[in-house]
């Protein structure tokens, strides 16, 4: 179709042309769509990799491999994703990049195999090798192993490498064995084993070989692979891709097909008002790079009004830039130096992203763009060569010219927060993510939370039933007169499947029940020979038959004694079942009814941090103490709609007449937020 980057340019400049005249204005945060294309197709040209990315753009087809933000691949509806923002690596800062670009790929967890099987057929591909080496830990015990040394011995020593000369009987050890370390950490970095790459893939532009690469069986099954890592492959010119199995993709795809809508245009999509009001409120259980603990309080703390505050705050969460919340929410610049602030305007004074890291690299360092890639990937993977060093010494030595006494503190921020930090280009795919599952949310609630219990792991459920109770839909139990494999909607509720019950999983003995679902009990008695006694009390204790006879006890009774009772037999009135244990039981959650419902405004919505009461029941309750030898409690405390996690020190411990255990229902005082909740004043109600 293209045969070089020439001929890919001109048709794209044709293309811009009617989709200008047909889009009037079109512009993506103040830059030109011709000079958005132009600094692709020049960096993809300076890069060294024209031939194998025309050769990627020809050869995929459709929307199966999706680059978020590149206009090259949107142009030729090789993505339907619409490019939003400058902030693909493609054409982000010009960096002199002498690799391929890695493209990471999220697509659906379910069919990863199908699209590996579809890029194999349309271009030379395999998967990568991967050498595992040994670290500090395992080289010692390696080494060990290879004198003979008792295992509990070098285990012994690992777990006390931080005190190798304090340590009496490790002295002893040094001293008979005066270069055991030594030796040991000559292994570190050797390769240990060999596996296959767990989601990475090799593309070629013709056959392996004309890139001198051999191909290997794979350790496990006869599958090729690469005999290169992925390192070396890049630094070869191979071009690498990873597909990832994404359950996020999962959940947005089942949503839509339940809700029969499609999801917005993404430059639609990010500015729906009701997208934005629910990130803004903190909304975000359920919600991709938003619901973690985190997370919710950087939500909390920013209340983002628009995407690119979202995409901030998806950033903000990560460990190297949590620290800037501070001076992000409060406008505040974090140097005084203006040469830094005009390149951290963007994202409130702050570092934020790997390109800000590039440009000040080379705008107040005095980079190259290809010194300031090595320095940026040589931070990300901690390989502080003596080039690296030579590096740091130009960087700050024009630092210095430049920003005078900040440069060594500049540096310093570079240094510590590159090693966690994103680019931006990934943070906004992950923020249209997010955007995507937060509008379905929105506009379509039952479907996305049958969608989300559909999909995710299974000690997530309860989380989510608060938040699923917190929207206000109710969840129905299984029944003999429904034989659905997966939560369904039915009549504007949520029917769970009988495989949630623990045990059951997928039992085709279940299936036979539902032969009888027309019929009386005393069939149903019968058919429950062909389950064993454990499952059959857990399909009547959770009230599988109660369409056929509400009665659960009476049906227990009756299945106790093989159903040798005649229907219009009289029963003895038993202790009612709770229906709450029962529930937490068998599906690790409650599902129909909570001991403790809201009544006003003397219960907290934890998540939103107002308010300093809650009532509800203890759902755990532990004991321990600190360093300093203080007791401490950790006690989680729900009612219907959520679930606190909180914490008590000695000093509120000792005011407690009594200490609760589970099944109390307590009022808490004290400070309620996103993680671990602070409680000042306990009273067992």
């Amino acid at each position: 179709m293209y045969k070089s980057i020439i001929d890919l340019q001109l048709s794209a400049v044709q293309k811009l042309k009617s989709i200008e005249v047909s889009t009037p204005g079109i512009d993506w945060y103040g830059m030109s769509i011709q000079l958005r294309l132009q600094r692709e197709l020049d960096i993809v040209r300076s890069s060294g990799i024209a031939n194998e990315y025309v050769a990627f753009i020809n050869k995929t087809q459709g929307d199966v491999l999706n680059i978020n933000n590149s206009l090259v691949l949107w142009l030729f509806e090789k993505t339907s994703k619409f490019p939003i923002g400058e902030f693909t690596p493609i054409q982000n800062v010009k960096t002199d990049r002498l690799i391929p670009i890695d493209i990471d790929i999220d697509i659906s967890s379910k069919r990863r195999g199908d699209v590996i099987d579809f890029i194999k057929s349309k271009m030379q591909a395999y998967p990568i090798v991967a050498y595992n080496t040994l670290s500090e830990k395992s080289a010692i015990k390696e080494l060990g192993r290879a004198h003979k040394f008792p295992f509990t011995l070098t285990n012994s020593i690992t777990k006390s490498l931080d005190d190798l000369e304090g340590n009496k009987v490790l002295s002893v050890f040094k001293a008979r064995n005066p270069t055991f370390f030594e030796e040991a950490e000559e292994l570190q970095g050797s390769i240990n084993h060999v596996s296959t790459h767990a989601s990475g893939i090799a593309v070629f532009d013709g056959e392996p070989e004309d890139h001198y690469i051999a191909l290997r069986k794979a350790p496990k099954g006869t599958e090729l692979i690469t005999d290169i890592d992925g390192e070396m492959l890049g630094k070869i010119g191979v071009m690498k891709v990873d597909l990832l199995g994404s359950s996020t993709t999962d959940i947005i795809f089942e949503a839509e097909q339940l809700a029969g809508t499609k999801l917005p245009p993404d430059e639609e999509l990010i500015e729906d008002p009701m997208t934005i009001d629910g990130f803004h409120r903190v909304d975000v259980g359920g919600i991709f790079q938003a619901e973690g603990g985190t997370n919710k309080m950087v939500f909390n703390r920013v209340r983002p009004t628009n995407f690119l505050e979202v995409v901030d705050c998806i950033s903000l969460a990560r460990p190297g830039t949590k620290d800037w919340l501070p001076a992000y929410v409060n406008y505040k610049d974090t140097f005084e130096s203006s040469e830094i602030n005009d390149l951290l305007e963007d994202t409130r004074g702050t570092i934020l992203y790997q390109e800000q890291v590039l440009k000040i690299s080379q705008a107040i360092g005095g980079l190259t763009g290809t010194q300031a890639e090595n320095l940026r990937s040589a931070i990300t993977k901690k390989k502080m060569s003596k080039e690296i060093d030579k590096l740091t010494e130009i960087f700050l030595s024009n630092a210095k010219c430049v920003v005078g006494d900040e440069a060594e503190k500049l540096w310093e921020t570079i240094s510590a927060h590159v090693t966690y930090s994103f680019n931006k280009s990934h943070a906004v795919a992950y923020a249209l993510q997010s955007f995507r599952e937060m509008y379905l949310k929105m506009h379509h609630p039952l479907e996305f939370w049958c969608s989300m219990l559909n999909n995710c792991k299974e000690d997530e459920r309860e989380i989510y039933r608060y938040e699923i109770a917190k929207d206000g839909i109710e969840i129905l139990l299984p029944g003999i007169e429904n034989t659905c494999t997966s939560v369904t909607i039915e009549n504007g509720k949520l029917r769970l499947p009988v495989t949630f019950i623990k045990g059951l999983g997928d039992s085709v003995e279940i299936d036979d029940l539902c032969f009888y679902k027309e019929g009386n009990i005393h069939d149903v008695i019968k058919g429950l020979n062909c389950v064993s006694k454990k499952n059959a009390e857990a399909l009547i204790l959770t009230g599988f038959f109660d369409s056929i006879e509400p009665d659960r006890n009476k049906v227990l009774e009756m299945f106790e004694l093989k159903g040798q009772i005649s229907l219009f037999a009289e029963f003895e009135p038993k202790k009612p079942i709770n229906v709450y244990e029962v529930e937490k039981e068998n599906f690790g959650f409650w599902v129909t009814e909570h001991p403790v419902i809201p009544r006003g405004d003397a219960i907290v919505d934890v998540l939103q941090f107002e308010g300093d009461t809650i009532v509800g029941l203890v759902e755990e309750v532990s004991m321990t103490k600190n360093k300093k030898g203080d007791d401490m409690m950790f006690i989680s405390i729900s009612d219907s709609s959520y679930m606190a996690k909180c914490i008590a020190f000695s000093q509120t411990i000792h005011k407690m007449e009594k200490i609760p255990i589970v099944g109390d229902i307590v009022c808490a005082r004290g400070e309620f937020n996103l993680g671990s909740s602070l409680i000042y004043n306990l009273e067992i109600l």
